[in-house]
């Protein structure tokens, strides 16, 4: 089946996800949930083809093993066609990992390679990668079609000098400023005038005849820079906006040593009075020339007194030069061309050959190559910061100071160095937000990492840590060294307001110290938990203030405690929620105590067994351990919550009345009614609130279907009704192990998930959750490949 979610707008970024199990995708979507990606699905070889051909792909996911074409051959057709050749590639297998596979994926066209099962942090770090580079190239050619389409429209006007009207419109296009044409324009118009009011006397045509000669010259002149103008050079317009550059000047270097070539060349150039033309006899002098020199393009003769043309390239790679190179020679080889191109020349040329419109048009196809070249190195070069720095701050990111702190307890350790961190927390930062804005939190975010920059050291590293923590890493700095920066830093914060807007914000910090002497941390992890064990004392404390950690908790010290600040309902407004927060592990404790003490026994098995097939679902899915975690919680809250339903209708013998359906039916929501104000269970009340959906939209509470409903939900669900199916009810016999899978199968594509329900039935035969024949297993998926097939497209 190929099924297709596509909401193709000019924000997203599509995927092609291609894999022949259905399970697959739906997992690989799961961990990639974003609204900036849009999702389109293939599973096989041929489908991915034509799928590429339909939409405008940034990124292709593919699967190595399929039936029919595999993934090495996919991605060879891929590559084959001019259209689809640009579009990066990541094989994704479980099996095949092998060198000599491996090389086959990359000559196949691969970019990456990424091994099931999966890791979703790694596997979303390279998409993010692919994804913004696809909206950097995306902007660039848009940026360049803008440009090129305003050129277009420059060139085709009319060289008429006299209508002034159409000359404004081609000013507008262009971006020059008016005056370049409107004062000549005036002078002729002015003269024209006056012979027409002198009755074209003689007198007159001697006088105004020069004028109106030199006017039109001019007016010709500024035609010609519209026309010949390099379309990416820009300058400054009423300090807001950016304008093609009429003026710009083109600078280039001939180096030819023959004195008739270089003529012939300069009579070319000189027709043109935007283009600068230097010459150089020798390779040495060439690069000397560059050293000191910036040029927009070179234009080499192969054969020079002191070498060849690979001779200066060669020297340009040694000076790191990349200046773009036409080679212009008498020696007409297409194996030399062929070399030179492959050396690093951007274009080559015969001088037999040469004319005005060919080196003209060389020269701005090379240019505008160049650029284009320098844009997307300059996509790659923020691409490559991106993946290591926060896009807010500038400072490291988390997933990198992970890599640095390796390294530096690593040497902290060999070379019997010490080494201290610093968990900076921002006070009261909500309150921030609440009262001025996440523009101005933003602000602030950004301007105390740039304090923190200037108090740092160079060899110093300092990270975002997330949200409003920051963290220093002091590679051979003690506990008192460490001490004095903090508080350096904290009474900066303390002492020098935020400016914002109007506004005049004092924002004060906490933070916590440890350092590697002292608390002997084993893990990277360990020796945060150390600092934020005293970043938690200094907030207990009263906040304003650096604490250390000793090597318990008990014995964690301020070093420096400001007083004054006093704890009150700001304070209570910040702790509350983290107090409640830290003691959700606690709370389910007591939940599931008294839920046995009141409950049927019955249903904590039931409970355990709907965990164990959601647990399972979930890593089949490669979802995150805290997606784990929540649904865990969310099937005890619904089984410990059925209490609420009250034994006449949990232990009834007969059947349910109609009051009692309903009151089933609202349980989903019963659980968090008036809960909001101890809301620990956000994510649980989402899972739960959809479980009673229906896939074809015949559920309840909303009717969702589909997509719309939770991933995590449908994996709760079609546990529960396994579990319940096969469980013993007081109104009702337990189905045996093969009619509850026989109905899930039948029930597939109506009330659940056909993928879901395939991926279920897979772990029960893999993992024997159920005592079931295989054979009657098989039987139930080929009912659920037909469910499958019968999907409609949803293009």
């Amino acid at each position: 089946m190929i099924g297709h979610n596509i909401k193709e707008t000019l924000e997203s970024i599509n995927i092609l996800v291609v894999d022949d199990r259905p399970e697959n995708i739906v997992a690989l979507e799961a961990i990639l949930e974003n609204p900036d990606i849009n999702i389109i699905k293939a599973t096989s070889g041929e489908e991915a083809l034509r799928m590429v051909l339909l939409h405008n792909i940034g990124l292709i996911l593919l699967d190595v093993q399929m039936p029919g074409m595999d993934g090495f051959e996919t991605a060879e057709m891929i590559r084959s066609n001019n259209d689809t050749k640009q579009i990066p590639i990541i094989f994704v297998t479980a099996i095949n990992k092998e060198a000599r596979h491996i090389f086959k994926g990359y000559e196949s066209g691969a970019v990456d390679y990424i091994f099931k099962p999966l890791d979703p942090h790694s596997l979303n770090s390279k998409v993010r990668v692919f994804v913004e580079l696809h909206r950097q190239k995306s902007n660039v050619t848009k940026a360049y079609k803008k440009i090129n389409e305003a050129n277009k429209k420059i060139l085709s006007q009319q060289k008429s000098l006299v209508e002034q009207e159409r000359l404004k419109v081609v000013l507008q296009m262009a971006g020059a400023a008016a005056h370049e044409l409107n004062q000549p324009l005036m002078l002729l118009l002015g003269h024209v005038d006056l012979l027409e009011m002198d009755n074209y006397e003689p007198d007159t045509l001697k006088e105004s005849i020069p004028q109106i000669k030199m006017a039109a010259q001019k007016l010709s002149n500024t035609v010609k820079k519209i026309q010949d103008m390099d379309k990416y050079k820009t300058k400054n317009y009423n300090e807001t906006t950016y304008i093609l550059n009429i003026n710009n000047q083109i600078r280039i270097l001939a180096l030819e040593d023959s004195d008739s070539d270089f003529n012939n060349i300069s009579s070319i150039i000189q027709t043109t009075s935007n283009m600068i033309l230097s010459r150089e006899k020798s390779i040495s002098s060439a690069l000397k020339k560059l050293d000191k020199d910036n040029f927009d393009i070179i234009l080499m003769d192969y054969s020079l007194p002191d070498g060849t043309g690979h001779d200066f390239l060669k020297g340009l790679e040694n000076q790191n030069i990349s200046t773009p190179i036409v080679c212009i020679t008498g020696y007409g080889n297409e194996n030399l061309a062929a070399s030179l191109l492959r050396d690093g020349v951007d274009d080559y040329l015969s001088k037999s050959e040469l004319n005005e419109n060919l080196l003209f048009r060389t020269i701005k196809n090379v240019l505008e190559k160049y650029q284009l070249k320098q844009d997307m190195y300059k996509a790659m070069k923020k691409m490559a910061s991106l993946a290591i720095r926060d896009e807010l701050t500038s400072l490291f990111n988390r997933r990198h100071m992970e890599d640095i702190m390796e390294q530096e307890l690593s040497r902290a350790r060999r070379y019997k160095f010490d080494l201290s961190c610093i968990l900076f927390d921002l006070d009261f930062f909500k309150k921030i937000n609440d009262t001025y804005g996440h523009a101005c939190g933003d602000a602030v975010l950004t301007e105390f990492a740039a304090r923190l920059r200037q108090q740092k050291r160079d060899s110093d590293f300092a990270f975002r840590y997330g949200g409003e923590e920051f963290l220093l890493l002091l590679p051979n700095t003690n506990t008192k060294g460490a001490q004095n920066l903090a508080e350096n830093i904290r009474c900066i914060m303390h002492e020098t307001p935020f400016k914002y807007n109007t506004n005049s914000l004092t924002v004060c910090v906490s933070g916590g110290i440890a350092s590697f002497k002292d608390s002997k941390p084993e893990t990277c992890q360990s020796f945060v938990d150390f600092a934020d064990q005293a970043l938690y004392q200094a907030k207990e404390s009263g906040r304003n203030c650096i604490k250390v950690y000793q090597g318990k908790s008990d014995d964690i010290t301020a070093s420096i405690t400001n007083k004054s600040e006093h704890k009150g309902a700001d304070y209570f407004e910040e702790q509350f929620p983290k107090t409640i927060m830290s003691n959700r592990k606690e709370l389910m404790k007591s939940l599931e105590s008294l839920s046995r003490r009141i409950s049927d026994p019955r249903f904590e098995n039931e409970a355990d067994r709907i965990k164990e097939y959601s647990s399972l679902l979930c890593k089949k899915y490669g979802l995150p351990e805290r997606v784990v975690t929540s649904i865990k919680n969310a099937a005890s809250l619904y089984n410990w919550f059925k209490t609420l339903l009250g034994e006449e209708i949990l232990l009834k013998k007969k059947d349910l009345s109609k009051k009692a359906n309903i009151k089933i039916k609202k349980l989903p929501l019963m659980q968090f009614q008036d809960k909001d104000l101890l809301d620990f269970f956000s994510e649980e009340k989402k899972i739960v609130g959809a479980i009673r959906e229906n896939h074809d939209g015949t559920g309840y509470p909303k009717g969702k279907k589909a997509d719309e409903i939770p991933l995590v939900s449908k994996i709760l669900s079609i546990s529960e009704v396994l579990v319940a199916m096969t469980s013993d009810r007081p109104h009702r016999k337990k189905l045996t192990n093969e009619q509850a899978v026989l109905e899930l199968a039948r029930q597939a594509g109506s009330h659940y998930d056909p993928e879901i329900v395939m991926t279920l039935l897979e772990l029960i035969s893999d993992k024997n959750l159920l005592d079931i024949p295989l054979l009657k297993i098989d039987n139930a998926k080929k009912i659920v490949a037909e469910r499958i097939a019968k999907v409609p497209l949803s293009i």
